[in-house]
């Protein structure tokens, strides 16, 4: 269990840095060059200290990234300047968990016990505690129908990534093979650059049309791009795509994918200090509470393996 501890506390830095990347340089820019800069890490590990393609299940983890990162990272990433980081991660890993375990049960037939799905419960409740806001609390009223979409396409597709994912281990030990989790986070990444790359050039066509467009029109050009936006994108992509995701490849290898995601659904928890600590989010007893309950509920999840 601890991979996936590693994982969630990696994401909940990834939340940070990205939500800082998106607002200094868009949704679009900052999500796709942190895939690029995690592509060429991954891919000079893969082909150093990992084991490159070997496996025999490289299309399976490259349909991972596929639709994990090409697909639901990007509706993640317009989702943070919408919604903000605590309340879009709140939504995006708190409903990974239970896609994640419908999609294993009804694909592979694998589902949590009945102690398990307790913890998992538990767990649940206390990150929904915890980010349960106060009224008038400024980030919930930034919710909006479009973001709480944005986030729930994130959320189906980060699923659906680490089903995949463990079926692809599956696959790896069935022919009596060894994958180590960052030599996995590689060979995801092809699928996921290839998708990314694909969506990055429609998307930015049409912010170009849009641009146009308005400049047209007579609206004042926009402004620069800050040059001090490389070192969010490049923390962001170490703690995400690079380090992050390998772990949780780790994490994916040797335990189910309800389990593992329900455990990363504390990454909005661990948001929280982040946040204060960034962007000057107050941190309220509720939250501590819930802090408190979610922190039992994994505990009880690790013990009962």
């Amino acid at each position: 269990m601890f991979p996936a501890v590693l994982t969630a506390t990696l994401f909940a830095l990834s939340v940070i840095f990205g939500h800082r990347a998106a607002r200094l340089i868009g949704s679009l820019e900052a999500n796709f060059w942190r895939v690029v800069i995690a592509t060429v890490i991954l891919t000079l590990w893969g082909f150093t200290f990992g084991t490159g393609l070997s496996g025999g299940a490289v299309a399976w983890f490259a349909l991972s990234g596929a639709v994990g990162i090409g697909i639901g990272d990007y509706a993640y990433f317009y989702a943070l300047p919408k919604l903000g980081p605590r309340t879009t991660a709140l939504f995006n890993q708190c409903l990974m968990a239970p896609f994640g375990a419908l999609i294993e049960w009804i694909w592979l037939g694998v589902h949590p016990n009945a102690k398990q799905g307790l913890f998992c419960g538990v767990t649940l409740i206390g990150v929904g505690i915890a980010l349960r806001s106060p009224k008038g609390n400024e980030t919930m009223r930034r919710i909006t129908p479009i973001g709480v979409l944005l986030a729930m396409i994130g959320a189906a597709g980060g699923a659906t990534g680490a089903v995949v994912s463990r079926k692809g281990f599956e696959v790896v030990k069935a022919s009596g093979q060894h994958l180590d989790g960052i030599t996995a986070g590689f060979q995801r990444m092809i699928g996921g650059f290839v998708i990314s790359l694909v969506v990055y050039a429609i998307l930015r066509l049409a912010h170009q049309r849009t641009q146009a467009d308005l400049e047209s029109a007579g609206s004042p050009a926009p402004i620069e791009k800050p040059q001090h936006i490389w070192p969010w994108i490049l923390a962001n992509a170490l703690a995400g795509q690079t380090f992050g995701v390998s772990c949780m490849q780790w994490a994916l290898a040797n335990n189910t994918s309800a389990t593992v995601l329900v455990i990363v659904s504390t990454t909005p928890i661990l948001v929280i200090p982040l946040a204060h600590f960034f962007e000057g989010e107050r941190i309220t007893p509720r939250a501590v509470i819930g802090t408190l309950i979610a922190v039992g509920g994994v505990a009880g999840l690790i013990l009962s393996h």
